[in-house]
């Protein structure tokens, strides 16, 4: 297939996105004032734009017009200019977050993205995950799930997982200190 650009939505004249999931810059020239109030007209090249990846495993450009600079995930870019922006989430068809080619995305709605391949599996895994607690008189308990733990201590499973991974600075939760297993625990 050949690489077709695209203008990124948004950022029209600015930058383009391929359907192969690259990102460039174009070409331009750069008005500047200096301070003694004279102007400046710096003619700047266009470049191919380095992709980083995030902690969810998208990757993303910076992206910069008029002073302003801005992280947009490529998956999104890719979508908005070959499919035309959407508010819908963009699906990657293999499940691999890296691979942004325009053949591999499509919209979808939040609940088909998550049940999407193996989705419900992955979640069920995470949710899985053994963790233990230490009990507000000091005794160790091993949980094999949040709602086992949610069960033992008296609340529930959203509390479990904020005193696990979100918010709770101190990962406590009614009194209980709640640790996730580490390789030195098993």
């Amino acid at each position: 297939m050949t690489e077709e650009w695209r203008p990124v939505v948004g950022f029209e004249g600015w930058y383009e996105v391929s359907s192969k999931g690259r990102v460039r810059s174009m070409p331009r020239t750069i008005i500047q004032k200096s301070a003694a109030g004279s102007v400046c007209a710096e003619r700047r090249a266009g470049k191919m734009m380095k992709q980083h990846e995030n902690n969810c495993g998208y990757l993303y450009v910076a992206l910069s017009k008029q002073g302003k600079r801005k992280a947009y995930r490529v998956n999104r870019l890719v979508a908005s200019a070959f499919f035309g922006p959407s508010d819908l989430w963009v699906n990657h068809k293999d499940m691999n977050r890296k691979n942004n080619h325009v053949e591999n995305l499509e919209y979808c709605t939040p609940l088909y993205n998550r049940h999407y391949g193996d989705g419900i599996e992955r979640t069920a895994a995470k949710l899985r995950k053994p963790f233990y607690g230490i009990s507000p008189s000091g005794s160790k308990v091993t949980f094999n799930s949040m709602r086992h733990a949610a069960s033992v201590i008296g609340t529930s499973t959203g509390f479990i997982s904020d005193a696990l991974h979100h918010a709770r600075q101190h990962k406590t939760c009614k009194g209980w200190k709640l640790l996730e297993v580490t390789d030195d625990d098993e």
